[in-house]
């Protein structure tokens, strides 16, 4: 990346090195039910990844949320889905790691 792309990805305001936190996005997001978010975990039943819920979640992820609440760090605000994708696509990052702890997870039952 260019010096002059870093400094204008480091103004504008959500980018930069930054990650996602946990509970749903970045740090100090507002959501409700009525709140586009995106899932980006691995599919399960009722909820396949990148599937946007505009009127709140479905039960099954509801439940799943419930029984493993890291799953409620891959239920992201569209307008961070950009960032979530890289960082997904990051070895070792935060996001990266719980999307293979999720995967575990459902294979394990």
């Amino acid at each position: 990346m260019s010096e002059k792309a870093k400094k204008k990805q480091a103004q504008m305001p959500g980018m930069g090195s930054s990650t996602l936190k946990a509970g749903g996005g970045a740090a100090g997001t507002d959501k409700t039910d009525t709140d586009a978010r995106v899932y980006i975990g691995p599919d399960i039943p009722g909820a396949k990844q990148y599937t946007v819920f505009n009127n709140g979640l479905p039960e099954s992820l509801k439940k799943k949320t419930e029984r493993k609440p890291f799953f409620n760090s891959l239920i992201i605000p569209v307008k961070k889905l950009a960032q979530a994708g890289r960082e997904l696509d990051t070895e070792g990052s935060a996001l990266n790691i719980l999307f293979k702890k999720a995967v575990k997870e459902i294979q394990e039952g």
